[in-house]
């Protein structure tokens, strides 16, 4: 059901209703909700297998009205898939995670939430009973509830960076940086790299500003217990080299090798060949995703999970 005007929205809803017939699957894409067109949804939450709420022209005014969603959701027998990419402001965001336990499945952009929002759902999935009964974005729940993404979109925002950043130790077990690297976010990074068991160093059309800090996170890195695993991958590949001091700490370094330097692969080759227990260390090369978009998110998927 896309880009719908309310009234054909909700007269179309009605009309399924009264025919009988049930909807398994039902995405609303650039429909504003209303009153109306909410009580014409509900009936069919019942037994649908599968809701999106998808929004790219307007914001569709789903605030008003997730409390009256996921109370249904919550009346179900069995659990529901959801696909949500439209602004949710706190308190939609808060009756979203309340209706969790009925969730098996839940796709939603992060980058359209608040930092604040996103604290409160991956809360929501760690308080859950079963977590990993519960798929966040093709992550099992209880990995996803310590898993992290700081979003380059939110580079005019740094207070959203570093609300995530000032959570407390072990809440970050996972952390993917596609963000302009500063002082403080470094700062208040490195802690973490105590404990995290995945970093991502991700930029796209930049360098992230990696070169003036690289060096701190290779030497956090290096006085780690045990081992972590690196995904570097973008134009901020060219300031690996720092990270060749400490490759006994890395398990698995994936790297876009097109980035890398002659001089920076002919020195990773020679400290590979220096560690001590070479046939543990695991260098993989990321696959370009605009040679072969499929292999690429594979390859992501299976890093990330």
């Amino acid at each position: 059901m896309e880009s719908l005007d309310e009234a054909s929205a909700e007269t179309l809803l009605r009309g399924l209703h009264k025919s009988q017939a049930k909807i398994k699957r039902l995405k609303i894409e650039d429909v504003r909700m209303t009153d109306s067109t909410t009580q014409a949804l509900l009936p069919h939450l019942d037994v649908m297998d599968k809701l999106g709420l998808k929004s790219w022209s307007n914001d569709m005014n789903l605030n008003p009205y997730m409390e009256d969603i996921s109370r249904k959701i919550m009346d179900r027998q069995n659990k529901i898939q959801l696909d949500i990419s439209a602004p949710l402001d706190e308190n939609a965001t808060h009756w979203l995670a309340w209706c969790l336990s009925n969730v098996s499945d839940l796709e939603i952009d992060e980058e359209e939430l608040s930092a604040q929002n996103r604290i409160i759902l991956h809360e929501a999935v760690e308080r859950l009973t079963n977590p990993q009964d519960l798929t966040v974005n093709d992550v099992n729940g209880d990995r996803w509830s310590k898993y992290w993404v700081l979003y380059g979109d939110h580079l005019d925002q740094p207070d959203n960076v570093m609300q995530i950043l000032q959570l407390p130790l072990g809440k970050i077990e996972i952390l993917n940086i596609c963000v302009r690297m500063t002082d403080s976010t470094t700062q208040a990074l490195l802690p973490h790299l105590d404990v995290m068991d995945k970093l991502g160093l991700v930029s796209v059309y930049n360098d992230m500003n990696l070169n003036p800090y690289i060096e701190d996170i290779s030497r956090k890195i290096m006085d780690r217990q045990n081992k972590i695993q690196i995904w570097m991958e973008g134009p901020a590949v060219k300031h690996v080299r720092p990270l060749f001091q400490c490759l006994d700490k890395i398990s698995k370094l994936y790297l876009g090798m097109k980035h890398l330097t002659s001089e920076n692969n002919r020195l990773l080759e020679e400290a590979i060949q220096r560690l001590h227990s070479p046939q543990d260390f695991v260098l993989e090369e990321i696959v370009d995703v605009h040679t072969d978009k499929d292999q690429y998110l594979a390859q992501y998927k299976e890093f990330w999970q």
